[in-house]
């Protein structure tokens, strides 16, 4: 092994300060005698400083995925300044087998630091701009580098390595969807029907700046471009798709919120997404689809995807959205509401011999036990089925009851009926019920 300066040899095995999965491993900077991470390596920010390093220390230093480079800096403010109080390094000796490492002071890095170096401190006097030193629980992680936050954050604004401020921030998580889990809900959202011209391409939107509010609604972010079939790229953030894209993404409800550093955003700096449209159209052997004929759903790349004889009939041919379909009994047959991959939602109030009709955005829905609710024309559950009776919304509210008889008309065979109960009331659209 070469020797380079002074350095103290510790037979055990070289353990670093890292952080969780395997992201880069942090420097160490000490603040008010704690120990913390910072996510950063202040010595390369100088690749002249970084290559004397390099050179100074040993070949058969450790390298890993974590830590490329072997070296772990500890860091400490004196008089103002960061300053580099040692190095560690993780060596391994073929010959016996063993890790070690050697921790070289500021005094052993004399000669390497030779600009930097006065009165036995080395002030790093190369950096400017912006680091951060973090600990705790981790709040975001991305695979990339420092590109992860911890539960409590400094962030030092340095200027030719004077430490000018110091800002603490507590980041923290509230549960949402995720984006990266979003891209079925986004697809089913995006308002297609508005561009035709695109219909069965794949839309590749390439996202940055993303910015929430503090209660799970998505605010805005920079749309930087836009890919399309055929090598094709927008690259204006005002096109109608990039608008209708926030529109999709403003409509989701609740989204994952990450307050870091004083902003709410995602768990993303920067992300890319695909979006397609999706769809199911009802297929029949027989010369015309009409009530009463076998009949499958196909998806858009002409797989099945609801077999032939699970339903009896169709009620709706092309599902872009949402659809219904009559189960396959003899009796009482409920009508069924299911999305453009074929998962069913919900059971639909029948009306009119068919699916209860959509007013104001919302149409009725019910349980297995016949209690009724309503969703909107997405298929989202907007109020859960709990009423006995319920009529369609009208003037932002309808009319409910939790209690009441169903009777009907006399003369009508059973055809007409109508409710009866002495407990009716109203509710709005958040089933907050409203006064009399």
């Amino acid at each position: 092994m070469r020797s380079k300066g002074y350095f103290v040899v510790i037979l055990f095995l070289c353990v670093f300060l890292q952080a969780k999965a395997t992201g880069l491993s942090s420097d160490i900077i000490i603040l008010n005698g704690e120990w913390w991470e910072l996510m950063a390596k202040p010595i390369r920010m100088d690749s002249t400083l970084y290559k004397r390093l390099m050179d100074f220390i040993p070949d058969n230093h450790c390298s890993s995925t974590a830590n490329w480079d072997g070296y772990t800096a500890f860091w400490e403010i004196q008089e103002d300044y960061l300053c580099l109080q040692r190095l560690e390094v993780c060596v391994y000796d073929k010959a016996s087998r063993k890790y070690s490492t050697l921790i070289y002071d500021a005094e052993a890095l004399q000669k390497t630091f030779a600009s930097y170096y006065e009165n036995g401190i080395i002030k790093a006097r190369w950096l400017n701009g912006e680091l951060r030193a973090g600990k705790g629980e981790l709040v975001r992680y991305v695979h990339l580098g420092f590109n992860r936050n911890v539960e409590i954050e400094q962030i030092l604004h340095v200027v030719r390595g004077k430490v000018v401020e110091m800002t603490t921030y507590h980041n923290y998580k509230r549960p949402g969807l995720n984006m990266k889990d979003a891209q079925v809900e986004i697809s089913r959202r995006f308002p297609w029907e508005r561009f035709p011209e695109y219909k069965g391409q794949r839309l590749t939107f390439r996202l940055a700046n993303i910015q929430m509010t503090n209660d799970g609604h998505f605010k805005d972010c920079d749309i930087r471009a836009i890919y399309l079939r055929m090598r094709k790229i927008i690259k204006d953030g005002n096109h109608p798709l990039a608008i209708a894209f926030k529109e999709t993404l403003k409509s989701i409800y609740p989204w994952e919120i990450l307050f870091i550093n004083g902003k709410y955003t995602c768990e993303y700096k920067h992300f890319t997404i695909p979006i397609f449209e999706k769809y199911l159209t009802a297929h029949t052997t027989e010369p015309h689809l009409e009530t009463g004929v076998p009949v499958c759903y196909l998806n858009e790349r002409r797989d099945t995807i609801v077999p032939y004889g699970k339903y009896r009939f169709c009620q709706t041919d092309t599902i872009t959205k949402i659809g219904f379909a009559y189960e396959n009994k003899q009796e009482n047959a409920h009508i069924v509401c299911i999305n453009n991959v074929g998962k069913e939602l919900f059971y639909v109030f029948q009306y009119d011999n068919g699916p209860d009709y959509v007013q104001e955005g919302l149409f009725r829905i019910v349980d297995k036990e016949g209690q009724v609710g309503f969703a909107d024309t997405l298929g989202n559950v907007i109020i859960k089925p709990q009423f006995k009776f319920a009529y369609p919304f009208k003037d932002c509210k309808a009319k409910v009851t939790l209690k009441g008889e169903r009777k009907d008309v006399p003369e009508s065979d059973g055809e007409k009926y109508y409710w009866e109960s002495d407990e009716w009331f109203y509710i709005d659209r958040k089933n907050k019920r409203l006064a009399d």
